[in-house]
């Protein structure tokens, strides 16, 4: 299992199927950040509303810190600063690192692919999970992110008509999978780690 506490990255043992059994911590990586190194400010948290249980580390004026991305057997990806990092799962060893990704990204993807969202905005970078090479980007609307699930990821917008617009995008390839609005007056709410629920006016819920 894999946690960012703001202030480091660590990996931790679930343990077995023995209840008595304690978890226990692999590696620990302090986080740029959080040890006096170079510091960013301005990160903004708009795309974190009531739909979105989601919350992101911070520390003092707001800066975001200790961005975790995908972690898959090729690695543990995460942002320190303006840099994303890839770790061995198992022994926390540096197995690649880039230092051209904007900071306070939204970081996810799968085994293969690692997409780099900038919270500011502009176009996703896709990376190779295994080297880090940077394979493209893509450029997506900048509508409010509800959940991210492997390359997808789903957003939510107020139409013109008030409805929600809620978009399931492979933002690997830009294809949307799936659209539907829920009429004004309902209520969207995230369930991770891949799902939403909505309830409409009517009382019809949608899962």
């Amino acid at each position: 299992l894999s946690v960012s506490r703001g202030h480091s990255i660590l990996a931790v043992h679930a343990g077995t199927m023995d209840p008595t059994s304690a978890p226990g911590q692999v590696w620990r990586l302090p986080l740029l950040a959080a040890t006096g190194g170079k510091q960013t400010t301005g990160a903004s948290l708009g795309r974190y509303n009531r739909h979105s249980a989601r919350r992101r580390a911070t520390m003092q004026g707001g800066t975001v810190v200790g961005s975790l991305g995908p972690a898959t057997p090729n690695g543990v990806v995460f942002q320190d600063v303006d840099s994303v990092r890839c770790v061995d799962p198992l022994t926390g060893e540096l197995l690649w690192v880039r230092s051209d990704v904007p900071p306070a990204c939204e970081l996810f993807g799968n085994d293969e692919i690692v997409i780099a969202q900038p919270v500011a905005g502009g176009e996703y970078l896709l990376l190779d999970t295994r080297d880090g090479r940077k394979i493209g980007s893509i450029d997506l609307p900048a509508d409010r992110l509800l959940l991210t699930a492997g390359t997808n990821l789903a957003t939510i917008r107020t139409a013109s008509d008030r409805s929600l617009e809620v978009k399931l995008i492979d933002a690997a390839t830009g294809d949307v999978v799936l659209e539907h609005r829920y009429p004004h007056g309902s209520d969207v709410r995230a369930i991770e780690p891949g799902c939403w629920v909505a309830m409409e006016p009517t009382g019809r819920l949608y899962y």
